[in-house]
């Protein structure tokens, strides 16, 4: 325990000492929260400074915009419009030409349409505006789009004419050899695809529903085209016309054919491939091959692709190259022609089946998207869709997909999992459009409303200060103002229902 001094004078001090340092304590503390105090002063004379800086400046800004100010208030707006137009100028120094013009476009066909919503004082009750509805005018839409003729610098004209080789008939036999030669290479590369490739998978049971689809339609290619290359190298004087026969019987077997060109398979067949028992399978089978011959192995997909190629593009070429290179007095030239005509009938056949089936799947596709609707039906078509800002519905935009014989309107929305995204993927400019369904799938829908095209009209709306880009459609009891995000876009939509209505 600490000991006390006896001395009653010593104590006194003691507790004087204490009572000062205490005090002199209590100044230092004071002295801390008075700069402090002050410092906090300071800054607030600070923001008021500022304050009072920016009502200065709104102040000013409210004696620029006066005549908008009297513009509003005013019965008649055309009283104070050159007011408002040498201000809209003013606040237009800076601007592109053509920024200038389109606002100045919008101002004076308001001022000229007097189209300003006017709404009379009586009208406020319970603090509630009741606006009038927009006017829009109409024009028709063209139905030939505007053909923009392109001229030479300074008016000069230069002609460019393609010559049309002459008839020729060693010409004519180095494309047979071409052409030959072209075959064999594509019969090769069925064959290696199917032993290298297809042969390991089917082993490994890898990608066994697709290998099964190919089993059934390679078979009847590569005879095909084995019958092709045979007849080819013969050279035998009715060889057109047995070739013809050959693309005859592809004719009846088109949609067999069609069942090579599938991505779903393609990409199964692919990833299959990256496999590493199928690696090592694989092995065995190229180094049977390198003994027989010293051919170049490529990726599957280079398998799967180049003969679409052959069979679309490059075939047609040379049956074209043959047909001109061979005078219309030659033995041949009816059978070759008559061979060239089915075998654009037969890839015409052929566009349209992958058509169908194109548009079947686009079909199933927006059934996923818009909630509870099934829009699949056999000879329904998808001939756009895109943003719509539509005057008549409370959305902010509306999704809208034309079908060939339907207009949907649907609301849009974002899945949970894109929610970081949403702000971007609900911007009117930010939306897709188009065909292809796919860019959707950020997206859902949910229907808003829909009527049916058997018959409608369609007009394009004249830009005013509510719409631009606009068009209106009209089914029955049934009537739409849609604006669209630039004009075309608006073009696309309306090109499209014109397309409606002569196919109806």
């Amino acid at each position: 325990m600490e000991r006390r001094p006896s001395n009653p004078e010593i104590m006194h001090r003691s507790s004087t000492s204490d009572i000062i340092k205490r005090q002199r304590h209590r100044e230092r503390v004071d002295v801390t929260r008075i700069n402090a105090t002050n410092d906090y002063i300071m800054s607030l004379e600070d923001i008021i400074q500022k304050k009072n800086t920016q009502i200065i400046s709104l102040n000013s800004k409210i004696e620029q915009f006066k005549p908008l100010t009297d513009f509003q208030q005013k019965s008649d707006p055309t009283q104070c419009a050159d007011a408002v137009i040498e201000l809209v100028l003013s606040l237009l120094d800076n601007k592109t030409s053509e920024i200038k013009e389109k606002i100045l476009k919008k101002w004076t066909c308001a001022l000229q349409t007097k189209q300003f919503i006017q709404t009379p004082r009586s009208v406020f009750k319970s603090f509630t505006l009741s606006p009038r509805k927009p006017k829009f005018q109409y024009v028709d839409v063209n139905e030939e789009v505007p053909k923009v003729v392109v001229k030479p610098h300074n008016e000069i004209m230069m002609p460019c004419y393609h010559k049309k080789a002459k008839p020729n008939d060693k010409l004519f036999d180095c494309l047979v050899d071409e052409f030959c030669s072209g075959q064999s290479e594509n019969y090769e590369n069925f064959q290696i695809l199917t032993k290298l490739f297809i042969s390991p998978l089917r082993t490994l049971a890898l990608a066994h529903l697709e290998i099964k689809t190919l089993d059934i339609v390679i078979p009847f290619v590569m005879r095909v085209e084995r019958n092709i290359s045979r007849y080819l190298l013969l050279k035998e004087e009715d060889m057109w016309d047995k070739i013809k026969t050959v693309f005859q019987e592809m004719a009846e077997n088109v949609s067999l054919i069609s069942g090579f060109e599938n991505s779903e398979i393609h990409s199964a067949i692919s990833e299959a491939c990256t496999d590493a028992n199928f690696k090592k399978e694989q092995e065995s089978k190229i180094n049977e091959q390198k003994s027989s011959s010293e051919t170049q192995i490529y990726p599957v997909t280079f398998y799967l692709e180049s003969p679409l190629i052959w069979f679309k593009e490059k075939r047609l070429k040379m049956l074209e190259d043959l047909l001109d290179a061979l005078s219309p007095s030659h033995a041949m030239y009816q059978s070759l022609k008559e061979c060239y005509l089915v075998y654009t009938d037969l890839l015409k056949k052929y566009d349209e089946i992958m058509k169908e089936k194109a548009s079947e799947k686009t079909l199933l596709k927006v059934s996923e998207l818009v909630k509870d609707q099934e829009v699949f039906k056999k000879s329904r078509k998808l001939l756009h869709f895109g943003a719509l800002k539509v005057v008549e519905e409370k959305e902010d935009w509306c999704m809208g997909f034309l079908f060939s014989d339907l207009f949907l309107l649907a609301k849009p929305s974002v899945p949970k999992e894109y929610t970081k995204e949403k702000e971007s993927l609900l911007r009117f400019e930010n939306v897709p459009c188009g065909t292809d369904v796919e860019v959707l799938n950020k997206y859902s829908f949910d229907e808003i409303t829909q009527f049916d095209l058997t018959q409608f009209d369609v007009k394009k709306i004249v830009d005013n200060i509510t719409l631009i880009n606009a068009f209106m459609i009209q089914a029955k009891n049934f009537k739409r103002h849609c604006g669209c995000v630039n004009s075309r876009e608006s073009q696309e939509w309306t090109s499209a229902l014109i397309h409606i209505k002569h196919i109806i």
